[in-house]
């Protein structure tokens, strides 16, 4: 699942839900250019993206001039997540035109509340599964993937806690942290 925004409790919350799920999240800047999302969604065959309101339309339009051309690098986008409600009556008429189902976040979190009351047996995650594909924001050509596992993640995360510990003190629920660089970024995700 592909998540697009600037930094953001919901992108947090998505990914945080992805890992439980044991979905691969794909990072992708709010910033990034038409080739670079064209290349990325096809690279990665997504079908899904939670994103913030305000991308809708460009995604959506997006998807609407790759069905002219030959190669449909977006015609496997079906599905957006929008972060906020209140999506406009554009952005659902162009999702409508692009071929793609717009939800809600509170209707996936409603879902999930459906879903948990029957007591389903959720995926169990291993430190090898997938956890982010993390890409290169491709300055030289096209963006480049890697893969990051649940090791590597909890691994980074146990190390930065320690060399940013004061004294002998671990980080912990008092501290604060400035998110400057964006979610999609590996460093910002160990933070």
């Amino acid at each position: 699942m592909g998540i697009q925004a600037k930094n953001r409790k919901e992108w947090c919350l998505f990914n945080l839900g992805n890992m439980r799920q044991k979905i691969t999240s794909v990072a992708l800047y709010d910033t990034l250019g038409k080739d670079a999302m064209r290349y990325i969604i096809n690279q990665t065959e997504m079908t899904t993206i939670a994103l913030s309101n305000d991308l809708i339309n460009k995604l959506c339009q997006l998807k609407i001039d790759d069905s002219t051309m030959d190669e449909q690098n977006l015609h496997r986008v079906v599905n957006l997540v929008a972060f906020e409600d209140g999506v406009t009556d554009e952005n659902k008429e162009l999702a409508e035109k692009a071929g793609i189902k717009i939800y809600t976040m509170n209707e996936i979190i409603a879902k999930g509340k459906e879903v948990a009351a029957t007591n389903a047996e959720l995926p169990l995650v291993v430190a090898s599964d997938v956890y982010m594909l993390s890409y290169t924001s491709g300055t030289t050509g096209d963006p480049k993937g890697v893969m990051l596992a649940h090791k590597s993640v909890m691994v980074g995360t146990f190390a930065a806690n320690k060399r940013l510990a004061i004294g002998s003190t671990p980080l912990g629920d008092s501290d604060i942290h400035i998110s400057y660089l964006p979610l999609a970024h590996v460093f910002e995700q160990l933070l």
